[in-house]
């Protein structure tokens, strides 16, 4: 016979153990993201990229864009500045305009209608 004494110990320890596992999935997804958001920006700086947009959307919590052409996607993580009259780039950026982006460059280009705008993005670990 289980006595409510030892029913009540019961489900605190199954709560702390609940807790810790809560615990541990989260650093270990928050790791993996990090990994993954160093893998996009590994791939970003290390692309010439120059030609059309075929599409861009949000996606990995940053901007993400296909070039014609290219099999690829990109993802960056652009800052919203002066310097693109304070665009937000995935609801900007549509089919046929042309990015421009040489390898370790800390700027991307978008040319859109005769405007440039220009994209600063951050790095991993920033």
């Amino acid at each position: 016979m289980i006595s409510v004494n030892n029913f009540g110990v019961k489900k605190i320890y199954f709560g702390i153990l609940i807790f810790f596992m809560v615990v541990v999935y989260l650093f270990i997804t928050q790791k993996i993201g990090k990994d993954r958001e160093e893998q996009f920006f590994i791939r970003f700086d290390n692309s010439n990229i120059s030609g059309n947009i075929e599409y861009a959307k949000i996606g990995y919590h940053g901007s993400v864009f296909k070039i014609e052409g290219i099999e690829k996607e990109f993802v960056f993580y652009p800052f919203t500045s002066e310097l693109n009259n304070n665009q937000i780039f995935y609801k900007i950026a549509k089919r046929g305009d042309l990015i421009i982006k040489e390898v370790n460059s800390d700027t991307l280009k978008l040319k859109k209608n005769g405007k440039v705008y220009f994209y600063k993005f951050r790095k991993p670990n920033d």
